[in-house]
Order: C-alpha cells, then structure tokens, then sequence
C-alpha cells in the first residue's frame, strides 16, 4: 500500500469521541485517587472512546498529593485538577466544571459523577457505552437500591414525597449522568444549574432517559454530608422549579379558601333559617377561619409575584462566569 493510499485510509477512520469524567472534590483525596485508579483499571482496552479525567477542586483546604496519584495510566489519557478559589458547593462546582469543559476542551460528552466512589467505575463505564449507542440525549443512573441508614432514607423518602407534591415531578435521579456536548451548551447557559445540575437539565426539558444502577459503596473516609446540607442540597432542587411551585401554591390556597367560602356561606344559610345555632362562641370561630384563609391566600399570592418578578433579574450563567471561580487546571498525570 502507498504512501498516499495509507494516509486516505487513515483520514477515512473514525476517531474516539473524547469524553470528560467530571468529578467534583473537597479533601477527600484518598477516596479520589483510589476511584481514579478503578477507573483507569476498568477502561483499560476502551478502544471505543477517548476519556480524560477532572478533578473539580472545590476549594479544598489541601492540595491533591502527587504521590497518590502517580501511577502508569492505561485507560484514562489524563488526569488533571481544576482548582476553584473558594468552595462553592458540590452542585455549584458541578456547574464551574462543566463550563470549563465546555469552553476549554474538546469533549465530545462529559460524565459527571461522585468521587467518593458510591458512583460505581462499572456503571460510568456503561453510562459511557449508552452514550455511544445513544448520543443525542442526556443519560441519568436511576437509583434501585441506596445504602445509607434507615434514617437517611426516610428522610429521603419524605424529601421525594414532598417534591412530588410541590412540583408535580417524580425524583429518581442525581448527578451521575452522562451528557453530550449539544446539550451540555443548553446546561451552561441554565442559571437553575447553578442551584442543582440534574433539576436544571429536567427544567430545560433536555432530552433524556434513565438507566436502573445501584449505588456502591464509599472507597474510603468519612462522608461530610449531614442532615442539614441534605436539606439544603433538597430545597436547592425545589427552588428550580419555583414558579411552579409558587403556582401549585396559589392554586391549592385559593382551592382551599373556595372550600372555606362555600362552607361559612351554607353555614349562614342555616343560621338565617334557624336550622342552626353556632352561638357567639361560633361565630367567633367562624370569623377566625374566614381571615386565615384570607391571609393565607393572600400569602399566596405575595410569594407567586415574588418569584416571578424575581425572573427578571440577573442571574448567575456558568457559560459567562465561569472563569472568575476557575484559579489554575493542573495536570496529575497523563499517558506517556
């Protein structure tokens, strides 16, 4: 074969899409670098995809020790840690990296996951294989199964019942995900991603589908959520779709003030009749009833125009704003 007939061959063949593990990371190194080297184990003979692994540093207190992560990569084609100034949040820092791949690499898809290592290699592994059989939309794991204590699940099947009931929307996803780079343009100009990456991609009604995978469990140290950033971590997801919780709201209140209406009305009706005698007691009670539900409606109606003239201000776009957050991007180790 000549020269040039070789070159035509090579022009000729596809190349790997280039995909960016995006893993968000504040101190915990050591379960970090032992996730990395799971990942660089099980994508070893990937010849299908190219994967290049970042780090988000969240403004941890401690850099990222050399050591742990010197090691002959065979899978992954690098390892590299994008530093933040300060700490901003696990979603917040989600919504920096992408950005940041985005406008300074060439990937064709990012995966976002975990560093603790609850996201399984195995199932990123498989998010990566749905992404090349489907690269049009964006790929969520939904949960089967969870390991944290009984508590921890109650609360957060009271968290899934109450975002069921102020939104309309079943909650069955998180951040780890698959999401290809046309729709990572949509995610970056979300200002709602800023709050909560998988709750802005539902909100901008991004095409997507899920795929059922179970969380595994920590690779090492201790986890820094407690019961009040999970809260937190729930009422960032709910305040995405405010207007439509403030919606739900207005609507339920004023049903519920309608039901209060009717009620005194037949009450009177059979008071002036004389079929009924509430005495002066009852009346009192009755007037009661009747400015709660007025100043509830009223309430109601307060935090619906709040939120939708809060529409109109500026808000934070990642697209926009990332590099005022991004300090410096190092490279820990990559394929000789």
């Amino acid at each position: 074969m000549g020269r040039q007939t070789w070159y035509r061959v090579c022009r000729a063949m596809p190349t790997p899409p280039v995909i960016g593990l995006l893993i968000p990371v504040l101190d915990d190194w050591d379960a970090a670098a032992l996730l990395c080297r799971e990942l660089d184990q099980i994508s070893h003979g990937l010849t299908t995809a190219t994967l290049r692994l970042y780090l988000v540093d969240d403004g941890s207190t401690m850099a990222p020790p050399s050591p742990t992560f010197a090691w002959h990569l065979r899978g992954l084609e690098s390892i590299a840690v994008i530093r933040l100034r300060r700490n901003v949040g696990h979603q917040r820092a989600i919504a920096l990296g992408l950005a940041y791949l985005y406008d300074r690499t060439d990937s064709d898809a990012v995966l976002v996951m975990d560093g603790d290592g609850e996201d399984k290699p195995a199932d990123a592994l498989a998010l990566v294989h749905q992404h090349l059989a489907d690269p049009t939309r964006v790929i969520f794991a939904a949960r089967r199964r969870r390991l944290e204590g009984r508590i921890f699940q109650l609360g957060y099947t009271a968290y899934r019942i109450c975002h069921r009931l102020l939104t309309g929307i079943e909650v069955r996803i998180g951040n780890f995900s698959i999401v290809p780079r046309h729709l990572v343009a949509a995610v970056v100009v979300s200002s709602e991603s800023w709050s909560h990456y998988a709750a802005s991609v539902v909100k901008a009604r991004l095409p997507m589908r899920t795929v059922p995978m179970d969380r595994g469990p920590r690779l090492a140290g201790r986890s820094r959520m407690n019961y009040v950033t999970l809260v937190t971590h729930g009422l960032s997801a709910i305040s995405v779709f405010r207007e439509l919780v403030g919606s739900r709201l207005l609507l339920t209140a004023t049903a519920a003030a309608a039901l209060v209406a009717v009620a005194v009305a037949m009450i009177a009706i059979l008071q002036l009749t004389g079929w009924l005698h509430i005495g002066r007691l009852g009346g009192v009670l009755l007037t009661i009833v009747v400015l709660v539900a007025l100043q509830i409606v009223g309430g109601a109606f307060v935090v619906a125009f709040s939120i939708l003239g809060g529409r109109d201000q500026s808000s934070f776009l990642p697209i926009r704003d990332y590099h005022h957050f991004v300090d410096t991007t190092t490279t820990l180790n990559a394929q000789r």
